[in-house]
């Protein structure tokens, strides 16, 4: 299996990581021989390099690491508008009358919280999903 041999931990020589760098900047359009054409080097020397550095494993670590900070990125803008909303909802329901105060005053806090914007490129294939109920009525 690629990877368990050490080869993805081994250091590059300094040419075989410029090569990858290029390599790897190729994105869905990479291949060896596309990096080859742009490096210029011979594709059996890419071919070489790939086998020896594990190129495949190494980009799919690349990818996966890019991929999770995205999620994060994503789910920390979201926990925060629903901070926010946690906010005015203490906020409003402080007091002498926080039992009396039906939750459907915050009817419509969603379209004045407003998220961050976000980038089509930190956009994550999944969202948490989270719900919030007044302290008390949790699931029951």
């Amino acid at each position: 299996m690629a990877g368990d041999d050490g080869r993805a931990s081994r250091e590059m020589t300094p040419k075989a990581a410029a090569a990858f760098a290029v390599y790897v900047g190729l994105g869905d359009d990479r291949s060896l021989a596309a990096a080859a054409v742009k490096i210029p080097l011979h594709v059996r020397q890419l071919q070489g390099w790939s086998a020896a550095y594990d190129w495949p494993g190494r980009i799919a670590r690349v990818e996966e690491e890019a991929a999770t900070a995205a999620l994060r990125r994503a789910a920390r803008r979201k926990l925060a508008v629903y901070g926010r909303i946690v906010d005015e909802y203490d906020r409003r329901t402080a007091g002498a009358m926080a039992e009396a105060m039906p939750l459907a005053a915050l009817h419509g806090i969603h379209d004045r919280v407003k998220p961050p914007e976000v980038t089509a490129a930190e956009t994550p294939p999944t969202v948490i999903n989270l719900t919030i109920a007044p302290r008390g009525d949790g699931p029951q």
